[in-house]
């Protein structure tokens, strides 16, 4: 239950990130023209079987590349126990009022030593959403879940739920560059 109360704290301290100044509400063309370095930090799994391991998370989320805006990625989370996943995802964003994105995402990878959390086979997919604030920097700030599973793969198919905060740096500006 400590754990818990960790991760409730950690959602609390990003409220203020809420209700700072940003840019103007919905998408703007900067948005479509930035490629994002995110990091993230939460747990593998929300259960009290698996005593909620930690992770922490790098990714690089592309610039839109359809007519549909998906935004190309590729990342890592690792965690206690060696536990490692490396995925591609495609992502989109969708723009809500005072500059509030959601993100829906859809990707599949590699996962070692996912056992711990019921992640049995290599291969498996993580489908996502995200929330997140646009800050007036073009810097994101947000909360976001995930699962993880084999998608039928291999049985059993017990898969997991992941919950992160995370932080996405705007490249290209500001020094960062792609």
């Amino acid at each position: 239950m400590r754990r818990i109360t960790l991760v409730a704290a950690c959602l609390f301290a990003c409220l203020p990130v809420a209700f700072t100044h940003a840019t103007e509400a919905g998408p703007t063309d900067d948005d479509d023209a930035t490629a994002f370095l995110i990091g993230s930090a939460g747990t593998f799994a929300l259960v009290d079987e698996f005593d909620y391991p930690w992770l922490l998370g790098v990714q690089y989320r592309g610039r839109p590349r359809t007519s549909w805006r998906l935004r190309p990625g590729v990342g890592v989370d690792a965690g206690r126990d060696d536990m490692l996943y490396l995925y591609a995802d495609v992502a989109r964003d969708f723009g809500l009022p005072r500059d509030w994105l959601v993100t829906l995402s859809l990707g599949a990878g590699w996962f070692a030593n996912g056992e711990a959390i019921g992640a049995n086979y290599d291969l498996e997919f993580k489908s996502g959403l995200a929330l997140a604030r646009r800050l007036a920097s073009g810097a994101r700030a947000g909360i976001a879940v995930y699962h993880i599973s084999n998608g039928g793969l291999e049985h059993p198919n017990n898969g997991s739920e992941a919950l992160v905060l995370f932080f996405a740096w705007p490249l290209g500006r500001q020094g960062l560059s792609p």
